[in-house]
């Protein structure tokens, strides 16, 4: 344990960089097991590694040791709860043929077909229990006006989400598992609406999002149908699927399909928006106090337990909005 304690001892201004460390060290034990652990197996061993910390806060190496373990099966419990939140059914077998029923959680625009999600499913002569929690088809032909929340029936063909196309191609089955989705298809005729959207105090925050992304990208496109308009909805909206096909291969050919995904230029434009409202909050006098300033980080740094060279970083940082 002397051993134990010096090498914490020397590594004293690095233990928050260590924290995740540990937490990876508790999701690689995870994954290597060859069962699915009971779920309150990372919770007890946090508690019991937490508590045991505290009862030997006077002897310096085992709590440390104790904190470093509480710290792995903190990792190892939050994988577990995203195993846990993301575990859907799936759909087993192909259905040529059904009548499925559910609330609209999002609605994309192709150029030539739309395509939904639905939540809340019941898909006919499928127990509740083997139905999955959200599926996606495309619609073809002529159909009614659809808008997230409202519920509708419709006749379709489902099948599960298929496997990679080729070893190392993109995982559509992993993607789709990790979004509740448990099968895709297309429809066999005309959607049935059987309820109108609920009332907003009913719906949920991603139904809210997936309205407003909706209508702002009707709306954009209701001004300027064209190439341009297209590529407008989806730096503003992220949605891509509204732009003809040729346009997208040719992006992509030239290099600069990263401009419409979540990346750099979404980034500098959050940077920016946040550089200038903290900079203009500033300089409002009623919110002052909310101002980041060296002076602020000087005393926030008095308050930790441990000496960090790696603090004045932060208080360089801050002194940009100063």
């Amino acid at each position: 344990m002397g051993v134990i304690t010096r090498i914490l001892g020397r590594e004293a201004d690095r233990w928050p960089l260590w924290l995740p460390v540990f937490m990876i060290i508790g999701i690689a034990v995870y994954f290597g097991l060859g069962v699915e652990p009971p779920l309150w197996l990372g919770i007890t061993g946090l508690a019991v590694f937490g508590f045991g910390s505290y009862v030997m806060r006077r002897q310096h190496g085992w709590m440390l040791l104790l904190i470093s373990l509480s710290v792995v099966s903190l990792g190892f419990s939050a994988v577990q709860w995203r195993a846990f939140q993301v575990d859907a059914p799936v759909l087993e077998r192909k259905i040529n043929y059904t009548t499925v029923q559910g609330k609209v959680l999002r609605v994309e625009q192709f150029p030539k077909k739309r395509r939904i999600t639905l939540e809340r499913v019941r898909i006919h002569r499928i127990g509740v229990h083997k139905t999955p929690h959200r599926i996606r088809i495309s619609l073809q032909g002529e159909q009614i006006k659809i808008k997230p929340g409202d519920w509708i029936s419709i006749r379709a063909s489902l099948s599960p989400p298929p496997a990679p196309a080729a070893p190392g191609a993109f995982d559509f089955q992993r993607q789709s598992y990790f979004n509740k989705l448990g099968a895709v298809g297309f429809s066999l005729g005309k959607a049935h609406l059987l309820t109108k959207e609920t009332p907003d105090r009913t719906l949920s925050i991603q139904t809210h999002i997936a309205k407003w992304r909706q209508a702002i990208t009707e709306k954009i496109l209701k001004l300027d149908n064209s190439v341009a308009g297209t590529i407008a909805t989806a730096l503003m909206t992220g949605d891509r699927s509204a732009i003809p096909e040729n346009t997208m291969r040719k992006v992509r050919e030239s290099g600069l399909a990263h401009l419409l995904a979540i990346s750099g230029l979404h980034i500098g434009l959050v940077a920016g928006i946040l550089f200038i409202g903290l900079r203009g909050l500033q300089r409002h006098p009623l919110l002052f106090f909310i101002s980041i300033n060296s002076r602020f980080m000087d005393s926030l740094q008095t308050l930790l337990p441990f000496p960090s060279p790696h603090f004045g970083s932060c208080r360089g940082l801050s002194s940009v909005f100063c």
